[in-house]
């Protein structure tokens, strides 16, 4: 559980990312 926690954040920070880029 520790684990999927984990990905799951580190997917939402580079999704966030990725979007920031996008719009810049």
């Amino acid at each position: 559980m520790l684990a999927n926690t984990s990905s799951n954040l580190s997917w939402c920070i580079w999704h966030t990312a990725a979007d920031r880029m996008r719009n810049q």
